[in-house]
């Protein structure tokens, strides 16, 4: 089992000019900071190793990775090429706010498969 701690970061400015196709044509500027708030991330071979299965603020147990609802959890695991496992997130944070807990979670999932 693999268990990794993210920190959530807050962006004060400059928010997505550190992406290419922004910073390429204008350059960019970041200005940000992380919080003592995080997201737990673990990962183990599951029991039933033609499933996969991801625990987060839903449940989804799939046969075919390409058929995982989640994007970011899909764009990761079939980048990476990895099924069979079970996938489970924590978060610290009360007040979850759904985007950014799907951009940690990719951040995070990342983290904890490479």
């Amino acid at each position: 089992m693999i268990i990794t701690k993210t920190p959530f970061r807050v962006s004060f400015c400059g928010g997505g000019s550190d992406l290419p196709e922004f910073y390429e044509k204008n350059g960019g500027c970041v200005v940000s900071t992380s919080i003592n708030k995080y997201i737990y991330m673990s990962i183990h071979p599951y029991f039933n190793p033609q499933q996969t299965v991801l625990k987060y603020s839903e449940n989804e147990i799939v046969d075919d990775i390409g058929k995982i609802k989640h994007t970011i959890f899909n764009c990761v695991l079939n980048e990476l090429e990895v099924d069979g496992v079970e996938i489970t997130s924590r978060y610290t944070c009360r007040n979850r706010i759904r985007f950014f807990q799907r951009i940690y979670s990719g951040i995070a999932s990342y983290t904890c498969l490479l």
